[in-house]
C-alpha cells in the first residue's frame, strides 16, 4: 500500500500534467498517409510516422491499427506490439528512449554525404583504401598470418609455461619474477609460450 507522504506528492505532479494540457483524447492510425494521428484535449492533432518511434518502427499497419488511450490520456498503448508512447514527450518530439534516439542519429550522420568525407575517402583511396580497425598491420603478418582464432604473431616474450603431470594442466610463468600467472583449463600447452624443462 502506498504512504500518504508519497501519494500526495504524486497526485499534485499529476494534477500539474493534466492542467498544462498534453492529453490524448483520441488515436487512430491513418493507413492511406501511413502515420498515427494523435488528438490532444486542447484541439490540436500530431502526426508521427511510426517508422519514427521506438517500437512501432517495424510494425505492420494491423499491428498499428489498434491503439488505446490510457485512462490519464498521457499514454498511448499499442496491445498487438506491446508497445508504448508518452504523450507529453510527443508533443516534445521524443520519440523513444535516449539510446534509441541516439541510435537513430548515429545512423542518420553515417549517411550524410559532405564534401569533407568525400576527400577523405580519397585521401584514404589514394592510400590504399580505409585503415583496418585495430591500428597499423605489420608486413609479418601479411606473410605469415596466424592459425586459428589466435592474432598473435611470433613467441610470447616474458613468459613460460611449466607442465604439472598430476593434474595434467598447463601454467604459465612470469620470467622476470617467478610468480605465477594463469593455468591452462585443458591439457594442451599454451600457443608461443616458451616450456619449461
Amino acid at each position: 500500500m502506498v504512504s500518504r507522504e508519497v501519494f500526495e506528492p504524486a497526485s499534485a505532479r499529476a494534477a500539474e500534467r493534466h492542467r498544462k494540457g498534453a492529453m490524448a483524447t483520441s488515436a487512430h492510425y491513418d493507413r492511406k498517409a501511413g502515420r498515427i494521428v494523435v488528438s490532444l484535449d486542447s484541439g490540436v492533432e500530431i502526426t508521427f510516422a511510426p517508422a519514427n518511434a521506438e517500437g512501432l518502427d517495424r510494425a505492420t499497419a494491423s499491428e498499428l491499427a489498434e491503439i488505446e488511450i490510457t485512462p490519464s490520456g498521457l499514454g498511448l498503448h499499442f496491445p498487438r506490439l506491446d508497445a508504448d508512447v508518452y504523450v507529453p514527450a510527443l508533443v516534445e518530439g521524443v520519440l523513444g528512449s535516449r539510446r534509441w534516439m541516439a541510435t537513430r542519429l548515429g545512423e542518420a550522420g553515417g549517411r550524410v554525404r559532405s564534401a569533407a568525407k568525400a576527400a577523405a575517402s580519397r585521401g584514404n583511396g589514394r592510400l590504399g583504401g580505409r585503415p583496418r580497425k585495430g591500428g597499423v598491420v605489420s608486413a609479418t603478418k601479411e606473410a605469415n598470418p596466424p592459425k586459428g582464432d589466435s592474432d598473435r604473431v611470433g613467441a610470447v616474450r616474458g613468459r613460460s609455461q611449466v607442465a604439472k603431470p598430476k593434474v595434467r594442466d598447463w601454467t604459465k610463468r612470469d620470467a622476470k619474477t617467478g610468480q605465477f600467472m594463469d593455468r591452462k583449463a585443458d591439457d594442451k600447452p599454451s600457443k608461443g609460450v616458451r616450456k619449461e624443462k
